[in-house]
């Protein structure tokens, strides 16, 4: 490249999909040299691992002087984007410093919107999953009639019975589970690419959570069709066979 008068070699393109390649990136001596502003600076950016912020960051930003000793000298000792703003602000003669909040702000605000939108539909698959359970239980017991009197006129108890079915719901809840967990994982994945440009990782924790809810909606449906299941009479229920 050409640039004033200076032959200017390529070292390599930057491609990341953010402003900065859209520009050409040069050590700060020349570039000072190349407009004249030897020894200037126009603005800095300065990548810092902060605390989120909280009250007293948001008070100290307001109105320092309303702040106790206490919590002043607390928010000066956290790592609040605004405390590390003021800092260098009061270190460095005529300088300005300001947090750039645009981009976290507004991936913020996309995901509690998310959060929302996935915990809505997560309730109903909740309520819609219990009730299926109940459903298909209920015409299982109906269509096991015959097998339930049998067990019990040779001796299996309640608990017996019960357990067979709680044993057939924990399956099914824990396949179901799994297969959502992955499906889950897919569409997060994709969900983080397409919004955020980066995917989500499933969470172990998560998964584990999932599948004792799904486990927990499997029980709670079961309920229902088991009390039917236990109030099966063998006598009736082998004359009619």
């Amino acid at each position: 490249l050409s640039v004033r008068g200076k032959r200017l070699t390529v070292q390599g393109i930057y491609t990341s999909g953010e402003e900065w390649a859209e520009r050409v990136l040069v050590a700060l001596p020349l570039a000072q040299e190349l407009g004249d502003l030897r020894g200037k600076v126009k603005s800095i950016l300065v990548n810092a691992i902060t605390t989120p912020d909280s009250e007293i960051a948001k008070q100290l930003q307001k109105d320092p002087k309303s702040l106790s000793p206490q919590d002043y000298e607390r928010a000066f000792c956290t790592p609040f984007a605004a405390t590390i703003a003021m800092d260098l602000t009061q270190n460095i003669p005529d300088a300005e410093a300001r947090p750039i909040r645009r981009a976290t702000d507004s991936e913020s605000k996309l995901l509690r919107r998310i959060d929302g939108v996935l915990l809505a539909l997560a309730v109903a698959a909740l309520v819609a999953g219990g009730l299926g359970v109940m459903t298909a239980m209920t015409a299982t017991v109906v269509e096991r009639r015959q097998e339930i009197g049998l067990m019990k006129a040779l001796g299996a108890t309640d608990f017996g019975v019960a357990s067979v079915f709680l044993a057939e719901a924990a399956i099914l809840a824990l396949a179901g589970g799994a297969i959502g967990c992955a499906i889950g994982w897919a569409a997060g994945g994709a969900l983080g690419a397409g919004l955020l440009g980066r995917p989500v990782a499933g969470s172990p924790v998560v998964t584990l959570l999932a599948l004792g809810v799904a486990l927990a909606v499997s029980m709670g449906g079961m309920v229902p069709p088991l009390r039917s299941a236990l109030r099966v009479d063998p006598t009736r229920v082998l004359h009619e066979a």
